[in-house]
């Protein structure tokens, strides 16, 4: 089979059109190189199938999205640096992190663990962040600790600070609802406002979407949970959790150990080394069963 042609065929689509595997893929994983995107994000779909038929009450985000928001961060903190003001900045992925990442968070802050992997960038490494509800904190799971370890030279420690910073923004609104009333005086417990709307384009007439939605069920339950533990006055610490499995140093692992410590904290379990070593084989087995 020519080369070219394999790298390219696609091994599996779901049903949506969302993630695709490819045999590229595959043959990544097979050959201990970096594990690209897809492969996590097909992972990750099957995690969440099996939390969701056991009725775990756990919650998954797209670490594409995530990503968006660490270049937001990043080319915020350029704009600073030359002298430029925080109110007069546009990184161009504001409508995307509202309809994004902003939105998702309502449906998923209510559950007691809510996994975030980060996706960084020019580095081609992989960490997970994680809502923890039942502890009422953020964690940072890094499988590449530095060593000596100093927080303040953390690249990735940094990069979860950034995504965490847009949480509490998420959890500032739903505080503000408890303060100021939406238009129509309707009620805060029903309704609550899409700022994702505001990005969208007028009309024939020139006008504008009002952007006051109906809240489902289960963004009732965030919006309840944020408030009655006072989360905003009570702010959740983001904390480096120094001592989860660690890959080999000379190994390109981390996708595979974050996809561990997800399972294994889905099934109750602590993370460990056997584990992530054993994740790339555990993936060609899952991935072998969609076809």
């Amino acid at each position: 089979m020519n080369s070219m042609f394999f790298y390219s065929e696609a091994y599996w689509t779901c049903p949506e059109g969302w993630h695709c595997l490819s045999k590229s893929d595959l043959q990544r994983i097979i050959e201990q190189s970096d594990i690209l995107s897809s492969s996590m994000q097909v992972y990750m779909r099957l995690l969440k199938e099996m939390t969701e038929a056991a009725k775990l009450p756990v919650g998954f985000m797209n670490m594409e999205i995530v990503k968006d928001v660490i270049e937001h961060e990043t080319m915020l903190e350029l704009h600073k640096q030359s002298g430029g003001a925080t109110g007069d900045f546009k990184s161009g992925y504001e409508q995307s992190m509202e309809q994004n990442f902003y939105n998702p968070l309502w449906t998923l802050f209510g559950k007691q663990m809510v996994f975030i992997p980060l996706h960084h960038g020019s580095s081609l490494h992989y960490t997970l962040l994680l809502i923890d509800n039942i502890n009422k904190c953020f964690y940072h799971m890094n499988s590449l600790l530095p060593k000596p370890y100093k927080e303040k030279d953390n690249y990735h420690f940094k990069n979860a600070k950034a995504v965490v910073k847009h949480i509490k923004e998420f959890i500032k609104r739903i505080h503000y609802t408890t303060v100021f009333t939406l238009s129509q005086d309707l009620d805060q417990n029903e309704y609550r406002e899409d700022y994702a709307i505001d990005y969208a384009p007028e009309d024939s007439q020139g006008r504008k979407k009002s952007n006051i939605v109906k809240m489902t069920d289960d963004e009732k339950v965030t919006r309840r949970w944020i408030i009655d533990n006072n989360i905003h006055n009570k702010p959740y610490k983001l904390t480096e959790h120094r001592t989860c499995p660690q890959q080999n140093v000379s190994s390109s692992d981390c996708g595979p150990f974050v996809l561990h410590y997800m399972e294994a904290m889905c099934a109750g379990l602590d993370p460990n080394q056997e584990g992530g070593n054993q994740m790339r084989k555990k993936m060609l087995e899952e991935f072998a069963k969609l076809n």
